[in-house]
């Protein structure tokens, strides 16, 4: 409470003073002084500890008793507000209760650090109620945008995982009718991202809503299908030794004779089937996504099919990778790519140089006798041909796929051969 003595006025007695009574209120001015950006940083130091530990008591009532708007201003020397700091700090709960606190105006506030809003703060720690609680209170949060000019679902584009995905879907139906997010540079960066963090029903009912995302590339060129193309999607070779291990050594066993071996023969399966349902199933969701991209393209005109495939890398990661269906629908959609040099290669060396003995096979398959020989003259700016590629090294990606030294050595010889 606050008293202000006023001078006499005209008609009062000498001596006499009147007195005026204030009702408690927001000292605004209090809140700028002593800090280096002019706040009283003191003040809200019972609702910045509750924002950082996510724990509500007395004393931040009865700060909002004396201060009822400390909810709606910054409270921190970067211009972040307790709904910032609980945000960031993943307090979910807590998010929710300021947000009925405080005013729709307040909700849009940027800290000066990064221009970030709570709302982008909040979809990277992914609180799915809180981010919710945010939008249904102010729906044109969706549109602001930082310094770097990413409103919160392309901010959260660097920051996809697992735990992201409901949050991202909901924010994906809520701007659905905002193409800005889904197009271009921008909307590349997102399927992408989505992509990367396995994310693959989500990016599907992406592409069936905006095509374009199919063929989009981010600011570093990249595209679904150079994503696509770095997904490892082979039988594991750990499986594919110890299946054939029980299956060797049990091949001439009887079940009925040898109860206890059928057990073993169960057991050895079953360590491994989980992680090759898992594996199949990407592999599957790698190669819908796939069809997508290539019935897009489907639509290019000639000149732009050669853009598309001239100025990207994804045969080459494919090559490498051994992503054997990515290779087949790429060739298959554009065969001039065979030949187009990547890094001063083609793809059938790069194929060699990796040990990829399906996608070696596949592409000799697919050449004819001049093409054939063309692929034994110089390949290297050495002089080398393709079977000095054969002859080095692999790389070390390659050499721990055998258990076995000998047989890795085995398998150097063969490929020279």
């Amino acid at each position: 409470m606050e008293t202000t003595a006023l001078a006499a006025n005209e008609g009062a007695s000498a001596g006499e003073f009147r007195v005026t009574i204030r009702e408690p209120s927001f000292d605004y001015a209090k809140c700028y002084q002593n800090t280096e950006y002019g706040r009283n940083l003191e003040l809200y130091q019972p609702l910045l500890v509750a924002a950082m530990n996510g724990k509500w008591d007395s004393t931040v009532d009865n700060l909002l008793i004396s201060h009822p708007s400390s909810v709606n201003v910054p409270i921190t020397v970067c211009g972040r507000t307790a709904l910032h700091i609980a945000a960031g700090a993943g307090h979910s709960k807590l998010v929710i209760k300021l947000v009925d606190l405080m005013s729709e105006e307040a909700l849009g506030l940027k800290d000066s650090y990064d221009g970030n809003t709570a709302l982008h703060l909040a979809v990277i720690a992914g609180l799915d109620e809180a981010v919710e609680a945010m939008v249904r209170k102010r729906r044109d949060l969706t549109r602001i945008c930082n310094r770097k000019y990413l409103n919160p679902l392309l901010n959260a584009a660097n920051h996809v995982s697992v735990k992201h995905k409901e949050t991202i879907m909901f924010l994906c139906g809520v701007m659905k009718d905002e193409p800005s997010s889904f197009q271009g540079h921008s909307g590349a960066q997102l399927i992408c991202s989505i992509i990367r963090a396995d994310l693959y029903d989500l990016a599907s009912q992406l592409i069936d809503e905006h095509p374009s995302l199919a063929t989009a590339r981010d600011k570093d060129g990249s595209t679904l299908l150079d994503v696509l193309a770095e997904k490892d999607i082979s039988i594991p070779r750990a499986y594919e030794e110890s299946t054939l291990s029980c299956l060797t050594y049990h091949q001439h066993c009887k079940i009925t004779d040898t109860p206890s071996i059928f057990l073993k023969m169960l057991f050895c399966f079953g360590n491994n089937s989980k992680g090759f349902h898992d594996r199949t199933l990407n592999s599957n969701n790698v190669l819908n996504l796939a069809d997508s991209v290539f019935k897009e393209i489907s639509h290019m005109t000639k000149k732009d099919k050669y853009h598309f495939f001239f100025g990207s890398n994804f045969l080459e990661t494919a090559a490498k990778n051994g992503s054997i269906d990515i290779v087949r629908k790429c060739v298959s959609t554009y065969p001039d790519q065979l030949w187009i040099p990547q890094e001063g290669r083609n793809i059938f060396q790069i194929a060699v140089e990796n040990r990829q003995n399906k996608i070696f096979k596949y592409l000799y398959g697919h050449m004819n006798a001049d093409e054939k020989i063309l692929t034994t003259r110089v390949v290297e700016s050495n002089g080398g041909n393709i079977l000095h590629v054969a002859a080095k090294i692999a790389p070390s990606s390659r050499l721990n796929i055998f258990s076995c030294p000998v047989a890795q050595m085995q398998s150097e010889l063969i490929w020279f051969k």
